[in-house]
């Protein structure tokens, strides 16, 4: 399948990249279209959320050079798809907005921080999603997708204010994704249960220093390593209290 994508011109600007693609979901009826921006730094398979996909007419975006995929393919919505939001990627929106207020913008994040909720609103995003996306709210998403554009453009086109300023956590690209090395900790938690775990041993083990994963744990879980290890083995002594042919000894 061939793809599309915003890069970097020679003066930093993002400009878009264009190549023959698949549209998705065609059933013969009317679909709402949009064109989905792939901004993510990780290079693995677009994973749109599947009310979208049954209910949308989909074109996705990667990275390949061309000229203006909304000249390509007349989209009623954009969906700007990030994992760890940098500055380019944001910057891209910004501009796609100023330039093309009428167009709903959808915001899909893995990392979500409220200054950048904050920051996606005023600059005018139709619809802000965190993943992990549940069915229900991805519905939700599209049918008031649906609703607005059966309204006319001409409710959703207003004056924009200069663009405010994007939050100072995005002016640098992420590193790798805490999320990946969080559930390698929660795998070797579970294998090691019954012998003493020892939080800098797991954080060597998910390739981390002690202090990055205890912050990461902590972001991802909501809680903190030990107390994620005690509701474990809590939860193990149940499992145990359950079997007639567990011993006290093997519960302890």
């Amino acid at each position: 399948m061939g793809v599309i994508a915003p890069t970097l011109g020679s003066a930093g600007r993002a400009k878009w990249c264009t190549e023959d693609t698949e549209i998705l979901g065609e059933n013969g009826m009317h679909k709402p279209r949009i064109l989905w921006i792939d901004l993510r730094m990780r290079r693995t398979e677009i994973q749109i959320p599947t009310p979208f996909i049954e209910r949308c007419e989909i074109k996705p975006a990667g990275s390949k050079t061309g000229g203006d995929p909304i000249k390509d393919f007349v989209p009623e919505a954009l969906c700007f798809d990030f994992d760890y939001p940098d500055l380019p990627g944001l910057q891209l929106l910004q501009e796609t907005k100023q330039t093309r207020p009428s167009l709903p913008l959808i915001m899909l994040t893995e990392q979500h921080s409220e200054s950048l909720a904050v920051w996606s609103f005023r600059n005018r995003v139709w619809d802000y999603l965190v993943r992990p996306v549940i069915d229900a709210e991805a519905e939700r998403t599209v049918e008031s997708l649906v609703q607005m554009l059966a309204q006319g453009s001409e409710r959703r086109t207003r004056h924009l204010n200069p663009a405010p300023p994007i939050p100072d956590e995005a002016r640098f690209r992420g590193v790798q994704p805490p999320g990946d090395n969080i559930e390698r900790a929660k795998t070797y938690v579970q294998k090691n249960l019954g012998t003493k775990i020892q939080e800098q041993v797991v954080a060597q083990h998910c390739e981390m220093s002690p202090f990055r994963f205890s912050r990461a744990f902590k972001k991802v879980t909501g809680i903190t390593f030990q107390e994620y290890v005690i509701q474990q083995r809590v939860k193990e002594a149940c499992r145990l209290m359950n079997n007639p042919n567990a011993s006290i000894t093997d519960i302890a």
